[in-house]
Order: structure tokens, then C-alpha cells, then sequence
């Protein structure tokens, strides 16, 4: 895990930010701003009431894994862990009481440096929680400059000053994101000035509007703006993969149209999280759906994974397609060549950049049921990973945490 770059992907069935590629790309561009003045932006350094260090292995839903360790939280909760030994033990981090925090992955950047979005539940304004000791001490931002009728923020960071917070607000059909720019560690923002290829009136500036009940996708980084349009609203196959994508921000947009696999040209579209694992590598994931019009059973579901090496000018369709695969898929790419991704009761890891898939089977209380499920999938290296497995009792949810260290052969519960 690390700053990889991350986007939207958006639909009727899914809103959620792209919270987990796995690998340190090459530095990016820099990100447009424009012109704004951050002095005298309020911070304030929080002395907290100490927790218990050391825990055993606590019930979180999320992870944010890297090399010698990583966060993990407990949404329902509200408590955030950290470990510094490959999540074999934990210790809790003091948070401030009566707050509501958003945990963003793409927030945390190493072990040390992280920022929490939070909120009063009497105040609703934005504000950061930021640590560069691990949790030990935090600063309290008011972050100035973040005001989107869009809806919540998701925070991305690159390094300890540059990132971007991507706003998207859903309804009726439809899904507008709004992305905001900041230069100095999260004090202040300003709108990136993207121009959707449609402009409509009576927008904020920067506002693309797309479509949500169809699944369309949308990625952004200083590089690129790439929009995968899914076929899950008009549920009427197009023959191919539709999007456009943009380097200067939507001052000029290139269109995408890929070819689908020859054996299932008659499939819907719904595009999956994007990932940029460098500079130039990227991979377009798609779900591949076709359903049976008498009583809507899924005749197919399958994943197909389109590569780019020139920063995603062009796109190819990789040879190797998972067949029964489920809804939305945990999906994790670590650099150009590795990958994980949960197909049905097995893990399937490729070392080729998606040209050849290898199934190792999960063990038996792993496998996800009607009641279980994995919330997480983190992968740091071709060896190591972790899952978070979900278990439903009928009014509550419980996790496990495994741990594989042999590119999941085998797995170990961390207890």
C-alpha cells in the first residue's frame, strides 16, 4: 500500500472512492491550482486522552497496509489501530471523543503520516486531523477553501504536501463530483478547474456530471481525467467499452472505445475502480455482465482487464478473463506486473500484468456465503497480503484478519 492514484468509481449499485491500489507510482505532474492565500489557517495541536497500547487483534472492516505494518479501523466504532509489525499486533491511537470520522485509504501515506476527515455530529464543517508521529500527536486543520454541494469528501495525499479531495453527491440518477487541490497539506483547497465535455449551466465550476444508475466510473489524477461510461441503465449491450479521457484537465477530451472479448460481445458494461500503479502503467478493469430476461438470473459475470503503458492514451485487452466472479470484486494491483483479486472461493494472482491468472483456493470458513464476506484485500508485495473477512450474525457484523506470506498459498489468522 502506498500513495498509489486513485478515483471514483460510481454507479446505481456503488458509490465509493478508489480506496486501494497497492504500489508508489513514479512522482506525477503537479497539481493545478490556482492562486490562493493559506496564511493565518486555524490549526491547533490535540492533546488526547491516552487508550490502551496494546490490544489483540481488534474487529476493523479497513486496512491500510505497507510494508513493515499499516492502520486498520473499525467504521462502526470509530477506533483506529496501527501496527509496526506486519499487523501481528496492535496498538490503539488516541482519537478526540464525539467525532465522526471518515477513513479514507488513500489518506494514510506511510506508517508515520496520515490525515482523518472528521466532523462534530453538532458541527458538520469539514475539518482534517493530521499526524506525522504515528498518532501519537495530531493537528487539528480547518481545512479552507472545501465547499461542494457534491456531498462527502474523499482525501487523497502523494506526499506530505501535495493531494486532492474528490467530492461526489448521487441522486436521482444522476452523480456530480466536484475535485479540490491542495498544496499544502490539506490547509487550504481550491476547485481544480476541469471541463466536462458537456457544459451545463448553472453548475459550480469544475462539476462533471455523469451518470449514476449506469455505473459509470471516474478517475482523476494530475496527469489524467478518465470517465468509463457502464451500460447498467439502459441494461442494452453496446459492443464495446465507451469512455474519454483528458490530460489537460477537460480542455480537450480523446475518446475510448475498446473492444470486448470475442466471446462476450453481447455483454453489459460496468466499469470497476481504475488504477495508475506509475506515470504510465495503468489498468482499466470491467465487469462483464449479461443477465436472463425472463427472470433477471446472471447468465455470465466476468472480469476483463484492459492495460495501458503510455499513461492511458491507448488501452489493450488482456488475454486473461476470470470467469464467476462476484459483484464488485476486492481488487488490488501492486506495480505493472502483479495483481490480486477475489474470484468466487478462491484468490486469483497474476505476475504477467493480467495476461495469466493462478486460483489458490481459500479455506473453508473463508470463503464468502450468504452471511460472509471480504471487506478487505491488501497486498504490499508478490508475497504478502491481507484479508479482512466479514461475518454477519443477523444484527451485527464481526472481522477476522488473515495474513499470507507466500502470495496466497496459505493464510494465517492474526489472533
Amino acid at each position: 500500500m502506498g500513495p498509489a492514484m486513485k478515483g471514483f468509481i460510481v454507479g446505481g449499485f456503488l458509490l465509493a472512492s478508489l480506496l486501494s491500489a497497492c504500489a508508489s507510482p513514479a512522482t506525477p505532474a503537479a497539481i493545478p491550482t490556482q492562486e490562493t492565500a493559506t496564511a493565518n489557517v486555524p490549526t491547533a495541536t490535540l492533546v488526547l486522552e491516552p487508550v490502551p497500547t496494546q490490544v489483540p487483534t481488534p474487529g476493523m472492516n479497513g486496512l491500510a497496509m505497507f510494508a513493515g505494518g499499516g492502520w486498520g479501523w473499525d467504521t462502526d466504532s470509530g477506533r483506529l489501530y496501527r501496527s509496526t509489525d506486519g499487523g501481528q499486533s496492535w496498538e490503539a491511537v488516541s482519537l478526540p471523543k464525539n467525532t465522526l470520522f471518515n477513513f479514507s485509504t488513500s489518506a494514510f501515506l506511510d506508517l508515520e503520516t496520515a490525515w482523518l476527515a472528521g466532523s462534530d455530529p453538532q458541527n458538520v464543517s469539514q475539518r482534517l486531523l493530521h499526524t506525522v508521529d504515528g498518532g501519537t500527536t495530531w493537528t487539528e486543520i480547518d481545512p479552507q477553501g472545501l465547499e461542494s454541494p457534491a456531498g462527502t469528501f474523499i482525501f487523497h495525499f502523494i506526499n506530505s504536501s501535495e493531494g486532492w479531495a474528490e467530492a461526489a453527491g448521487a441522486g436521482a440518477g444522476n452523480l456530480y463530483i466536484q475535485v479540490f487541490a491542495t498544496q499544502d497539506g490539506g490547509a487550504s483547497y481550491q476547485v481544480v478547474p476541469i471541463v466536462p465535455q458537456e457544459v451545463e449551466e448553472g453548475l459550480p465550476q469544475g462539476t462533471v456530471h455523469l451518470c449514476n444508475m449506469c455505473a459509470d466510473s471516474f478517475y482523476y489524477d494530475p496527469a489524467r481525467i478518465v470517465i468509463i461510461t457502464g451500460d447498467m441503465g439502459s441494461m442494452e449491450p453496446r459492443g464495446a467499452i465507451h469512455g474519454n479521457i483528458s490530460f489537460d484537465r477537460g480542455k480537450s477530451w480523446k475518446d475510448l472505445s475498446l473492444p470486448l472479448p470475442e466471446k462476450y460481445q453481447d455483454a453489459l458494461v460496468l466499469p470497476l475502480q481504475i488504477r495508475f500503479v506509475s506515470e504510465t502503467d495503468g489498468f482499466l478493469p470491467v465487469e462483464l455482465n449479461q443477465f436472463n430476461q425472463a427472470d433477471g438470473s446472471s447468465l455470465y459475470r466476468v472480469l476483463a482487464v484492459y492495460t495501458s503503458h503510455d499513461g492511458g492514451a491507448t488501452w489493450e485487452l488482456n488475454p486473461g478473463l476470470l470467469e464467476k466472479i462476484p459483484n464488485f470484486p476486492n481488487l488490488e494491483f501492486l506495480n505493472s506486473q502483479e495483481a490480486m483479486v477475489q474470484c468466487g472461493e478462491a484468490i486469483c494472482v497474476t505476475h504477467d500484468g493480467a495476461k495469466n491468472w493462478q486460483a489458490f483456493p481459500l479455506d473453508q470458513d473463508m470463503i464468502p456465503n450468504d452471511s460472509r464476506s471480504i471487506s478487505e484485500l491488501e497486498f504490499v508485495d508478490p508475497l504478502t497480503a491481507w484479508i479482512v473477512i466479514g461475518d454477519y450474525n443477523g444484527s451485527s457484523m464481526s472481522y477476522r484478519i488473515y495474513k499470507t506470506s507466500d502470495g496466497a498459498e496459505s493464510w494465517e489468522l492474526l489472533q
